[in-house]
């Protein structure tokens, strides 16, 4: 049954040719079809060649109906997927979002210190505990190090959004001001 298939897809492949073939005879000018020596066949047999015709489109016409569907199809699907992944996108954000307004002052600092520096990763002690607090919402990371030195780096996807947002996070008053300043270094050092 699988020979059946291939011949018709292999009638849909090619009916557009046998179309345009009996088009072409039973159309083209009487001169011309005299002078190819098709008159005559096309006189004889032109309810044949209208069959062929009406048939053959009919056949390629849905043939193609099928290929852009199919086409239609995977657009729709990828379209959808596009959706599901800007909606899971927002979602994040927002969820960061929440996240970091939610922050006590030490994380915070944690966070102004990061951008006041630009600096993504700090180091801390395995035992601090606004790391783990910040690692446990999702904002850190913690790296590989001695238990002396641990790197925490805040994930990527929450970096971005800190970048695009720095201004509500590290507002222009905190980073103009000495005093702030002061506060965001001595709570790294310290």
């Amino acid at each position: 049954m699988e020979w059946i298939g291939k011949i018709l897809d292999f009638i849909a492949k090619f009916s557009w040719a046998v179309m345009i073939v009996a088009a072409f005879v039973l159309f083209v000018p009487d001169d011309a079809a005299k002078q190819i020596a098709i008159f005559d066949i096309r006189e004889s047999y032109k309810g044949v060649w209208w069959i062929v015709l009406v048939l053959s489109g009919a056949i390629w016409s849905s043939s193609a109906f099928k290929y852009f569907d199919s086409k239609f199809s995977l657009w729709l699907n990828a379209r959808h997927k596009e959706k599901e992944k800007k909606e899971r996108a927002e979602k994040r954000k927002m969820e960061i979002q929440n996240r970091l307004d939610s922050l006590d002052e030490l994380e915070q600092l944690w966070i102004k210190y990061c951008l006041y520096n630009n600096t993504q990763t700090l180091s801390a002690h395995s035992i601090d505990g606004t790391a783990h607090s910040l690692t446990y919402k999702g904002i850190l990371e913690q790296g590989s190090g001695s238990i002396l030195d641990l790197p925490f780096y805040i994930s990527d996807d929450v970096w971005k959004f800190l970048k695009e947002n720095d201004s509500r996070y590290l507002p222009d008053d905190d980073r103009n001001n000495p005093n702030s300043k002061r506060k965001v270094q001595e709570y790294h050092n310290g």
